[in-house]
């Protein structure tokens, strides 16, 4: 039985092109994706956990994956479906694993709203990333709960 994770975050670095031995092409990226616990916190504030996804997009040719690397960049908001898959291997004498994301499909957020953006004519000339220090997050979070 396969198993299913959906996962929404951003893009952490810009993903990388990539074969297998086999001499199939995929596409490495990681996600970061974060929970808020409520009342958790040390001050009775909350508490934030992120949690850093391996994700790999497997793809027939060369020329797909070219297209999804243009599809992703640095700081994209994406959902992503795929399987968890974990790997054991010896090092030494010790055992070690590692999980990653196989994905099935990308739904790039970031992407959807810079084509609609240019679709408008309305593209900014220097668009800054989330995360960076003179971002502002355009919604102010005043909810109740």
């Amino acid at each position: 039985m396969k198993n299913a994770i959906f996962v929404e975050g951003r893009v952490t670095k810009e993903p990388l092109l990539k074969k297998t031995e086999g001499g199939k092409h995929f596409v490495e990226f990681t996600i970061a994706d974060s929970v808020y616990y409520k009342g958790g916190g040390q001050n009775g504030e909350g508490d934030t956990k992120v949690s850093f996804w391996l994700c790999r997009k497997y793809v027939n040719t060369e020329v797909s994956a070219q297209g999804f690397l243009k599809m992703l960049q640095k700081g994209d908001l994406v959902n992503l479906r795929g399987s968890i898959t974990k790997t054991d291997y010896k090092d030494g004498e010790i055992w070690k694993s590692w999980v990653m994301i196989t994905v099935d499909e990308v739904d790039n957020k970031t992407n959807y709203a810079r084509n609609y953006a240019k679709k408008l004519g309305h593209e900014p000339e220097n668009q800054e990333q989330p995360g960076s220090a003179s971002y502002a997050s355009p919604v102010e979070d005043d909810l109740p709960f």
